[in-house]
């Protein structure tokens, strides 16, 4: 059983002892130092050296708290950016015509796993997803170009779909 097991409740009768022996062993020890060590120039240099480490604990806290957001940051731009690629890909198809809307409900699906994903069910989940993934890009082979516009939109999807893939949210979120 490890430290962060524990009940807050037990941590507490754990520490509160500890505490009260602490106090009672450094009453003891000061009555038996000399008066030269009780002065005021001691607790001078003490509360020098406490004001030290509560400046140092400060620093180190303020870079953690800015790591954290740091990488907050991150993940929420590489967040937005896999939305608007996938927005993207969904108007292209739109654009392209009636023949590719047999596509958009596989891409709603797909987006709603990744959105839906847990880390629990993540090697099932991502397994699904790159399933839907193939079934979008071979209704994207098949979509039939009668005119430039149609292939260069079909194109267009497939160039999408293949950097939706090596975007840098697939690095931090499953794809």
């Amino acid at each position: 059983m490890s430290w962060s097991d524990l009940s807050d409740l037990l941590r507490a009768s754990i520490l509160l002892p500890l505490l009260l022996g602490s106090f009672i062993v450094g009453t003891l020890v000061q009555r038996r130092l000399p008066v030269a060590h009780r002065g005021p120039k001691t607790h001078e240099m003490l509360r020098l050296v406490i004001d030290m480490l509560v400046t140092f604990a400060a620093i180190v806290l303020g870079l953690l708290i800015t790591n954290a957001k740091t990488t907050f940051d991150a993940t929420g731009d590489d967040v937005r950016a896999y939305a608007i690629r996938i927005i993207t890909l969904d108007q292209t198809l739109n654009s392209y015509g009636p023949a590719a809307a047999a596509l958009h409900p596989l891409l709603v699906r797909y987006t709603q796993d990744v959105v839906a994903q847990t880390p629990q069910g993540l090697g099932a989940a991502t397994t699904q997803r790159f399933g839907l993934l193939t079934r979008i890009e071979a209704g994207m082979l098949e979509l039939p170009a009668a005119s430039n516009l149609q292939r260069h939109l079909r194109d267009e999807a497939l160039t999408q779909l293949t950097r939706r893939g090596a975007s840098p949210a697939c690095r931090s979120m499953p794809c």
